[in-house]
């Protein structure tokens, strides 16, 4: 998932200037306080689990959109993004509220920690031929699952925006946690691997929301998105 991470936050990072995300929080996060471990071999959990990615069928609509949400830091997750907020994010018009989800992309970097620590294998590790909408996490060194980078980054912006823009919160946050949920549709990920991303998520936005920087950041994405024209393009509601 680190390469992962890395292709995730290139494209934005530079579009906005950035050479590398930095933290919002000044000292560590001890994430071991939000992702207890996964559910245990032979666990009914662990059951439900496997289950759900046997039932998950190529070509789905959750699938697709997984596709279009593999890398989270591109014009085409900006569309999705604006269409959701009900204004245009780009980096014309609103390059602090970019710069701001870029940072953010520095918090899942818990996740990785996370995952190196409980080593969860992917669900389709020992099939012969798997069958997955992200041809990056199969290869030569493939990631662990526990928890989801994607679903914690989900978490943090879907929550960042819609406090940014607070009349477009449902679906500012149905869009961040559709980007945790897709990865199951995508057989790349357990639910229980979107659940504990998630709440991570959630524990290190409460961490992020009460610092100085972000504050600051927050405030500059409500006067830039309140400026911004409106978003087109968009699917019909």
């Amino acid at each position: 998932m680190q390469a992962i991470v890395a292709v995730m936050i290139s494209g934005m990072a530079l579009a906005c200037g950035a050479l590398a995300p930095v933290s919002y929080l000044a000292a560590p996060f001890d994430w071991r306080a939000a992702v207890t471990p996964p559910p245990a071999p032979g666990s009914t959990a662990a059951a439900a689990d496997r289950a759900a990615y046997l039932a998950a069928a190529p070509d789905s609509p959750g699938w697709r959109a997984a596709q279009t949400q593999l890398r989270l830091l591109t014009p085409e997750m900006n569309a999705q993004f604006s269409c959701a907020a009900g204004r245009r994010l780009s980096p014309e018009t609103t390059p602090r509220t970019l710069a701001m989800l870029v940072k953010l992309t520095a918090e899942t970097e818990l996740s990785e920690a996370a995952k190196t620590q409980f080593k969860r294998d992917r669900p389709f590790v020992g099939e012969a031929k798997p069958v997955t909408c992200d041809p990056r996490v199969g290869g030569a060194t493939p990631s662990f699952s526990y928890p989801s980078g994607h679903a914690m980054y989900g978490a943090l912006a879907g929550r960042a925006l819609a406090a940014a823009v607070p009349e477009r919160a449902a679906a500012l946050l149905a869009l961040g946690a559709g980007i945790g949920t897709n990865r199951v549709a995508c057989r790349v990920h357990y639910p229980s691997d979107i659940a504990a991303g998630q709440r991570l998520g959630d524990a290190v936005y409460d961490a992020v929301a009460a610092t100085p920087g972000f504050k600051a950041d927050l405030a500059a994405a409500r006067a830039e998105i309140a400026a911004a024209p409106q978003a087109t393009g968009c699917p019909a509601a």
